[in-house]
């Protein structure tokens, strides 16, 4: 009974061939050319027909073999069920290809070939993307099998009853940590696995430029400057290695270093201007004491300006003490040995000058204040070393995946330094005064990393230095490209 059952079933399913199909109105007789185009098309189409019929046969060998194994008697009602629903599906896609065969070898237009060739691409665009997609599920259950090996050795460390309660909390938050980032791989690998799409690797590529702030950062920066009162730029370099403190495992090491050696270029605004009135002899070997005798009497504008280069050797121990997601603040103290160049320059300009004869309306002018040879132009070049030691704080701040913000202020004391104020001397120039005694300073340095690529990080960044409390900050601001020469190399 059951055997008529499926056989009536699959017998009613088939398309009715013999029914007398309806009178249609004839056909227009067809140009030369579309009757071209038709035979261009069927040519088009003639692999695609085959490719169903092969399709078809093999559907219909199956619907047979199916319907054959339907009268074993010894076959359960599930599996029967599981047969019929079968037979089924085979029947509805074997009406598909004979709906589709018939039309093609009919009267086909252009747009059924666009449709197959759509078909066509969309399924080898399916095959691709599963192929592209194995290696990352691979991957993905291979990082998977790790974090179930780290969550069991974790939770039998929290059966452990004689560890502290600071172990047990920081067991028990690396677990629900490795829990969700199981829970994530999960996700990644059903999605992979069902309907993959072209945005998860272009995802998977943009986390490759990621920075993680968990690894230690090595920093091979070239940049330039930025100078707000003219156009001229100057080099900026700076080689860094940033460890943090170590997370990896059940124990957290807080501890973390920070050390490189930077040169940069400040911005400063000491410019001092003064006026002067002075006695200038015409020629440098003239006398003004007797009558008859001349000089010049002169009103000068001085223009002092000062120019300072730096190049910082430093190293920083640092301590965290607090972590809140992807921000780490830290303590640290500072250790740094600073070479600084002060470069000074004095211009002189004549804004009146007036000849003076000396006679009985116009006395001698005082010796001590007649200037021989007046300098046009004066340079002054400082070079000095200065130990720094301080303390500070350091934000660490991994807001995006690929971006970093990085804060750091110290204060501490530096030994050597020199007065940023220029004295003017007994001829009007203008001098730097170095002092070798201890005195307050301030650093605050700034950057914004974003990464562009793994191996390379656009960085734009600031330092700012200055003696403690008269003295105000210099401020260099920077932009340059970093080479991240633990990628270069891998």
């Amino acid at each position: 009974m059951k055997k008529l059952i499926i056989i009536m079933f699959v017998l009613l399913s088939q398309p009715l061939w013999s029914q007398d199909k309806p009178a249609t109105t004839p056909e227009k007789t067809k140009t030369e050319e579309e009757t071209k185009k038709d035979k261009e098309l069927k040519e088009k189409l003639k692999p695609y027909i085959a490719l169903y019929k092969v399709q078809l046969a093999a559907v219909e060998k199956s619907i047979t073999e199916k319907t054959e194994l339907s009268s074993d008697t010894t076959k359960t009602e599930a599996e029967l069920k599981e047969l019929i629903a079968s037979i089924s599906e085979l029947t509805k896609k074997k009406k598909e290809l004979s709906d589709k065969i018939s039309k093609l070898e009919g009267s086909p237009e252009e747009k059924d070939y666009k449709e197959i060739v759509k078909a066509e691409d969309e399924a080898k665009k399916k095959d691709a993307l599963e192929k592209k997609a194995a290696p990352f599920i691979e991957l993905y259950e291979t990082q998977l099998e790790s974090l179930n090996a780290q969550i069991t050795v974790l939770n039998k460390a929290l059966e452990n009853k004689t560890q502290s309660a600071d172990a047990a909390d920081t067991a028990l938050a690396s677990i629900t940590d490795l829990v969700k980032q199981r829970n994530e791989l999960k996700a990644k690998i059903d999605h992979l696995k069902t309907n993959p799409q072209e945005s998860d690797f272009e995802e998977g590529d943009n986390k490759k430029n990621k920075i993680d702030v968990k690894e230690a950062r090595y920093t091979f920066l070239n940049g330039l400057n930025f100078d707000f009162t003219n156009s001229k730029t100057n080099y900026v370099g700076h080689f860094n290695v940033y460890v943090p403190c170590n997370e990896r495992g059940t124990k957290v090491n807080p501890w973390g270093i920070n050390a490189g050696i930077l040169k940069v270029n400040y911005l400063t605004r000491d410019s001092i201007v003064n006026f002067n009135e002075q006695n200038v002899l015409i020629n440098p070997l003239d006398n003004a004491a007797a009558p008859n005798d001349s000089y010049t009497r002169q009103y000068n504008r001085y223009s002092t300006s000062t120019k300072v280069t730096s190049t910082s050797l430093y190293a920083q121990p640092m301590l965290r003490i607090w972590k809140k997601g992807a921000a780490n603040l830290y303590v640290h103290a500072h250790f740094e040995l600073l070479w600084s160049k002060f470069e000074t320059g004095t211009k002189v300009n004549t804004i009146q000058s007036d000849t003076v004869t000396i006679d009985i309306t116009h006395p001698a002018p005082s010796q001590e204040g007649l200037i021989r040879n007046l300098v046009r132009e004066t340079h002054q070049t400082i070079n000095i070393t200065s130990p720094h030691f301080g303390i500070g704080g350091t934000l660490d701040f991994n807001f995006l995946d690929n971006c970093i913000l990085f804060l750091q202020p110290t204060i501490g004391i530096a030994i050597n330094n020199v007065n940023r104020f220029p004295t003017q001397d007994a001829d009007g120039n203008y001098s730097l005064q170095t002092y070798k005694k201890a005195q307050g300073f301030l650093l605050v340095r700034t950057y914004f990393q974003y990464a562009t690529s793994k191996a390379t990080q656009i960085i734009i960044g600031t330092d700012s230095r200055g003696l403690l409390p008269s003295q105000q900050p210099y401020l260099s601001a920077y932009v340059g490209l970093n080479l991240g020469i633990d990628q270069i190399f891998q």
